[in-house]
């Protein structure tokens, strides 16, 4: 294998490397790329894929590079499946990124995958498909109610479709990360048990069960208080948001709404 490979700057602008939660999944996986063979595959075993590309970062321990793998799958950087008895883990973006010398290098020591082994990207998963139902509720609530309002001054809309795709994916991407440390948590369920709970609290919540050092006994509890607590502080900042976006949108002065009423 090559001593090193290319790192293009415009890694630095790729929006699916940025949606990685952590700067230690972004290191795990632009180091990673020095290491692929030249098929752009390297062991998908944790302590194998340390030894070779975190051997001194004591902190970075095989859960945390499962946990990676799982995060990395998902936003689709990297694909992982068995050949052979073995884990492999292949970055799909790799060949085209590099300038390759197939002749001064070595084959691939892992099999490429079979068909069928690879996740279908292009399908949601079961808890992707609840979430988007949700959205798909709450949208429709909302033109019925814009529908009863007609003639009624219009506050801007709260939260834009871009917003609601960010936090589903950002809601998918903590629970791929939860299922290793809390395997009997069900965010989805408790998505759906706060739907008049800030969004951003919910992420809240599942930011602190990730963070906590020891897993928390109690995690369904332990999220109920921290959003019934966060949601209020949350909403509280979002409606003087919008309270200021109305002022600075609206008439100051008499004159003003009648110079309005005559455009």
């Amino acid at each position: 294998m090559a001593d090193g490979r290319m790192l293009k700057n415009k890694i630095s602008r790729d929006v699916t490397v940025a949606d990685l939660p952590t700067d230690t999944d972004r290191v795990l996986f632009t180091w990673a790329i020095s290491h692929l063979d030249i098929e752009g595959r390297i062991s998908g075993d944790p302590r194998e894929f340390k030894a070779s590309v975190v051997p001194l970062l004591d902190h970075i321990t095989p859960l945390l590079i499962t946990e990676f793998f799982e995060v990395a799958e998902s936003l689709g950087l990297i694909h992982r499946y068995q050949a052979n008895g073995r884990w492999v883990i292949e970055f799909p973006g790799f060949i085209k990124n590099q300038s390759l010398r197939r002749d001064k290098e070595k084959e691939s020591e892992f099999p490429p995958p079979t068909p069928g082994s690879l996740p279908d990207h292009s399908r949601t998963t079961p808890a992707e498909d609840k979430i988007k139902e949700v959205i798909r509720r709450e949208e429709k609530l909302k033109e019925g109610k814009e529908r009863e309002c007609e003639g009624k001054p219009k506050e801007p809309d709260s939260e834009t479709q871009e917003q609601k795709e960010r936090f589903r994916k950002s809601f998918q991407v903590k629970c791929n990360r939860l299922r290793p440390k809390y395997p009997r948590f069900n965010p989805e369920l408790f998505f759906q048990n706060n739907l008049n709970g800030n969004r951003d609290a919910i992420l809240l919540c599942l930011d602190r069960l990730l963070e906590a050092e020891t897993p928390i006994s109690n995690p369904e509890a332990y999220c109920e208080k921290i959003i019934s607590i966060e949601s209020g502080n949350f909403n509280e900042r979002e409606a003087i948001k919008i309270h200021e976006e109305i002022k600075k949108n609206s008439p100051s002065s008499l004159g003003d709404c009648l110079k309005k009423a005559m455009k």
